[in-house]
């Protein structure tokens, strides 16, 4: 062995490749994800709120309270302070 080839480092292969270009992992992707994370919490509350307008509140029937019948009064308008419907 002489004291070239000791001497001599090997040249580096290359790692493996990444699986994303670094732009597209620390720009696109967090960016998707928080969009994608935002939208479903967005989907839940509005469900939830859905279901809470649709679900009777106990205080009404402590307190005698019925709910409003869906047929309108006979003749009756609300004005404004002009007189105006």
């Amino acid at each position: 062995m002489s004291t070239e080839e000791a001497a001599s480092p090997k040249p580096a292969t290359p790692g493996p490749k990444p699986m994303f270009p670094r732009w597209l992992t620390f720009a696109v992707l967090p960016f998707t994800m928080a969009l994608v994370v935002a939208m479903a919490v967005s989907a839940y509350l509005y469900q939830r709120a859905q279901n809470a307008a649709s679900t009777p509140n106990p205080l009404v029937q402590l307190m005698g309270l019925s709910d409003m019948p869906g047929a309108q009064a006979p003749r009756f308008t609300l004005t404004d302070q002009h007189g105006r419907p």
